[in-house]
């Protein structure tokens, strides 16, 4: 089955009176492919989304939504449409693009042979039943030109604003556990929008973690915990977010990380560092910043969860110390 080309997704939308047209494809987010998109009606830029049916892709899609839909802050992206378009519905779509225009005047004696040639290639190639979502577009900066411009005081705001943000994930017994730099965009006035929720786990009653059983704990090594990389699944709670920031944090101020490069020691290299706290100093790795705020960051990304920080409001109260102290 061939995946959906850009001129067929927006002559769907158009056809199914869905008012949004993609303009140019960005990189693959996730299991998704992403489009940059005009609003027809009002002529914003928005994202569309389209995941491909596979029963764990969807079913993640979906609790994201919902995540996304319950929580409705500005620190994480906002959904304006979402539908699932089933085989069914392709099947009419492309029967319907055929034979619903041979009614038509002379005009379709010149788009007989096109969607003659469209709706064979569907029929001998057909496209995947897809999961759409529309979001509106997040202007962001890149990392690069973030991490030029950091400052103590830059940081500490920022790592607050992205605490605020997971505080709110926390409060509704959601865990982001795939928190890296990829998975926050920065806007212009430099405040995080959390994005792609699709790993997320949720510890409501009767929810199930959307992860097959023969595979380990969804993450990505390089800011991931301990716990996640040793695939401990009953340790992962919102402090396995908490020592992400961690790894975050470190990265901002020095541009390393504080237990070595998993690309020069490999995964049992960077767990044994982890797990016996062979850490590198800031100041050793190249960075500045004041005692507290190094303190904070070493108490984050403690091998064990118990070590971290209980609750976000007691992280909230370090940070205002170490603002005090900064500024």
């Amino acid at each position: 089955m061939r995946i959906i080309d850009i001129e067929t997704l927006n002559s769907f939308l158009s056809d199914s009176d869905i008012p949004y047209q993609a303009i140019n494809k960005f990189p693959v987010s996730g299991q998704r492919d992403v489009y940059l998109a005009t609003g027809l009606i009002d002529g914003g830029q928005y994202v569309i989304k389209v995941a491909h049916y596979e029963k764990y892709t969807i079913g993640r899609i979906q609790r994201e939504i919902k995540i996304l839909n319950t929580i409705s802050s500005s620190y994480f992206p906002s959904i304006v449409l979402d539908t699932f378009v089933a085989s069914s519905i392709l099947d009419q779509y492309f029967d319907c693009l055929y034979t619903g225009q041979i009614a038509l005047d002379d005009k379709f004696v010149e788009l007989k042979e096109e969607y003659k040639t469209e709706v064979d290639e569907y029929r001998g190639n057909p496209i995947r039943p897809f999961y759409l979502t529309v979001e509106n577009f997040v202007e962001n900066i890149s990392w690069d030109d973030f991490s030029d411009s950091i400052t103590e005081v830059l940081l500490c705001e920022f790592v607050r604003h992205c605490f605020n943000g997971l505080a709110l994930l926390w409060d509704n017994k959601i865990v982001h556990r795939d928190l890296k730099p990829d998975n926050i965009l920065i806007r212009p006035d430099k405040t995080p929008v959390v994005i792609d929720l699709g790993i997320a786990k949720s510890f409501n009653e009767g929810t199930i973690d959307l992860t097959p059983g023969f595979f380990q704990n969804p993450h990505t090594k390089r800011f991931a915990s301990p716990e996640q990389l040793l695939d401990r699944k009953d340790s992962i709670s919102y402090k396995s977010d908490q020592y992400s920031m961690g790894l975050i944090a470190y990265h901002l101020l020095c541009g390393g990380y504080p237990f070595g490069n998993i690309e020069d020691i490999g995964v049992e290299g960077l767990v044994d560092n982890m797990m016996n706290f062979r850490y590198i100093p800031i100041a050793d790795a190249g960075g500045d910043c004041c005692p507290e705020f190094e303190k904070f960051i070493k108490k984050m990304i403690k091998p064990e969860p118990h070590q971290r920080y209980r609750a976000a409001a007691k992280i909230f109260q370090t940070l205002d110390t170490i603002q005090g102290v900064i500024q």
